[in-house]
């Protein structure tokens, strides 16, 4: 969780695209394996309900199940035949030579068939043979169901297996995907940067310049908006305080002047009205004889 939390949010959301990513292809993946299998499945099942067709249709006409051609009816190698009536007893394979008392009504293809007249069961070991068989069974008119199956052999195993070509497709998908959401993610991440330095400048006081651009993006547009009203918001904050300084400095500016001439009328007043008492009355005289004189 450490570790998680000192990487980049863009490397976050990078690694969480990355793995949404996989996730969906895998997922798709995954579907499309089951679609192949389904389709590999059904049609084998095809021919092997053509086959069993045929045999019911001989069947019907009267033909014994001992004398079926099977080498004039399919191209797989140790088909294996049976004919299960209704109460779900085998009354013929051509497989054993003794055929089982067991009831074969709750084998898988059994009851599809009797259930919607058709059915497969992909894989399953016959305790009866030993062999695991892909089975096939078709109802007939006569509630009889013939069902065909095909051992497990190397080339039975190819004919089922998927094909994986589409997996080159999803590969180069998810790696176009990658690119894609890294450059993305990237771009997010100088949005990001850019906005974590200018959070920063900010929070210590620095001067902020509208001088490193964002992407081009609507995502760059808003924070290059956000950063230019900063920077004027600041600016005239700026020219606020000067202007409060440059007013403030001549204010004082001129209570240095006014002190200044204050002080200098000061001194003449204090002269006068200091004089020695004889030396006021000598002044007094001498004005008075002036007086006489004129």
């Amino acid at each position: 969780m450490a570790l998680w939390n000192k990487i980049t949010y863009s490397q976050r959301l990078f690694f969480w695209l990355l793995g949404y990513s996989i996730l969906l292809v895998s997922c798709f993946i995954s579907f499309q394996y089951y679609r192949e299998k389904k389709f590999k499945a059904d049609e084998l099942n095809a021919q092997l309900q053509l086959i069993n067709l045929h045999i019911l249709e001989d069947l019907a006409d009267g033909t014994d199940a001992l004398q079926i051609s099977k080498s004039q009816l399919h191209p797989f190698d140790e088909l294996r035949i049976s004919v299960i009536d209704n109460a779900g007893h085998v009354v013929y394979d051509n497989t054993l030579d003794t055929i089982p008392d067991a009831s074969h009504l709750s084998r898988e293809e059994i009851v599809q068939a009797f259930k919607s007249g058709s059915g497969y069961t992909v894989r399953r070991h016959s305790e009866s043979t030993g062999e695991t068989y892909f089975y096939s069974a078709t109802l007939g008119k006569d509630r009889y169901v013939v069902r065909s199956a095909v051992p497990y052999t190397v080339s039975l195993t190819e004919l089922l297996r998927a094909d994986f070509n589409f997996l080159w497709i999803m590969g180069g998908a998810t790696l176009i995907m990658c690119i894609l959401g890294y450059f993305a993610t990237h771009r997010l991440g100088l949005h990001i940067l850019r906005l974590n330095r200018f959070a920063e400048s900010a929070e210590r006081g620095e001067r902020i310049y509208d001088t490193e651009p964002f992407p081009q993006d609507e995502l760059g547009s808003i924070s290059n908006h956000i950063v230019r009203l900063y920077a004027n918001l600041q600016q005239a904050y700026a020219d606020r305080d000067y202007e409060h300084h440059a007013a403030l400095h001549e204010q004082r500016e001129k209570e240095r002047i006014k002190k200044t001439t204050h002080q200098q009328h000061q001194p003449r007043t204090k002269n006068t009205c200091c004089l020695h008492p004889s030396m006021y009355r000598n002044t007094i005289g001498t004005q008075k004889s002036h007086r006489r004189e004129t």
